[in-house]
């Protein structure tokens, strides 16, 4: 009752700041530099964060977040309607909604109708990993085959590796690969003093959290740091953890990321990997898994970082080890990786909007 209450309040406050002059400003303002605009949702609290910074490098200069509540609309249907018909108007070539959720479809419904001329291209983020009971990634995953199949959604991008080939087959649709592209930083961040390990993942079952967070903890030097308020003092002596609050400035983030001596990264399932990106592109190996298909276009940089055995802490400690033995030629290889990676990410972008 008291969280329903807080929900109220909170959606109510959101709703009080938004100008929607604001986003329209914002809209006629990126006409001007692209004739391409992606809408994603806009990072509030946890909620839309990796999605939303994904887009940044896909779209850079010309991505819009809308505001929400959990996902959840704040606008008016009428403002929604107000923006729909401003970004008819202006005449972008492609529009691109990254992520898919109730705020998104509120405009989406709007924007475009196929009687208009305007269908619009989806790039989704999740995966067969995150269904479970009828779940929110599915229930969307259904309402974007739904609008496609009424003509609104021209095309479709996955994240995950191998959805676009499965859904090609079984449901014959227009279905594209991408991946996310991540800029490397003008300037290495400096490395801090000692044995830094970092584990910065959350504590859903899929992250794995705990096994590395162990594995990080079984080298007697290192300061292991974390992004979160867990209680592992079953683990024994934990005075070596390092915590770091949730910080609403992801470069704020990255140069934490970018401090550590090694970082862990080894989840069940994952979309992409956009950490390990973000670690190697600051010159910092991550002991990973290949969920994602991260390194399918250098196999042996992905044996030299991928953990076989990712359920087992004495494994991950093992490879962890190994890696750090090699971290200078690891750390350069992957700085290259992430380069040739973004050059592939644009030319799966452009096959997807051509």
């Amino acid at each position: 009752m008291l969280r329903a209450l807080k929900n109220k309040i909170d959606r109510f406050r959101l709703r009080q700041s938004i100008r929607i002059d604001d986003l329209l400003k914002e809209v006629e303002e990126i006409r001007k530099r692209s004739d391409i605009i992606a809408i994603t949702g806009k990072p509030y609290h946890h909620s839309w964060r990796g999605v939303f910074n994904g887009a940044c490098g896909m779209f850079p200069g010309h991505l819009m977040a809308l505001p929400h509540h959990y996902s959840r609309p704040i606008l008016t249907d009428k403002q929604y309607q107000h923006l729909a018909d401003v970004l008819k108007q202006l005449r972008f070539s492609k529009i691109v909604f990254t992520g898919f959720s109730e705020h998104l479809e509120s405009l989406l419904v709007k924007l475009c109708n196929p009687q208009t001329g305007q269908p619009c291209y989806l790039i989704y983020h999740s995966s067969f990993s995150q269904f479970h009971q009828e779940s929110r990634d599915l229930y969307f995953l259904k309402r974007i085959f739904y609008w496609m199949d009424k003509g609104y959604v021209r095309r479709i991008a996955f994240m995950k590796k191998g959805l676009a080939e499965t859904f090609a087959r079984l449901r014959a649709l227009p279905s594209f690969r991408v991946l996310t592209m991540i800029p490397l930083p003008t300037q290495q961040p400096q490395p801090l003093q000692g044995l830094h390990i970092g584990v910065f993942s959350h504590e859903s079952f899929r992250k794995n959290h705990h096994n590395q967070v162990a594995a990080a903890l079984l080298f007697p030097e290192a300061s292991v740091h974390v992004a979160t308020d867990t209680d592992y003092s079953y683990f024994g002596n934990v005075n070596r953890l390092v915590r770091h609050s949730f910080t609403e400035n992801h470069q704020e983030f990255l140069d934490v990321l970018g401090s550590m001596t090694l970082n862990f990264y080894t989840t069940f399932s994952e979309c992409y990997g956009m950490i390990i990106a973000e670690s190697l592109a600051r010159g910092v190996p991550c002991v990973s898994s290949n969920s994602s298909g991260f390194f399918d276009w250098d196999p042996e940089l992905g044996r030299r970082l991928v953990a076989a055995d990712i359920d087992n802490p004495w494994a991950l400690w093992q490879k962890a080890e190994e890696v750090l033995n090699n971290r200078d030629e690891l750390s350069r290889w992957g700085r290259d990786y992430v380069v040739r990676l973004n050059a592939i990410g644009w030319r799966l972008l452009h096959d997807f909007l051509s």
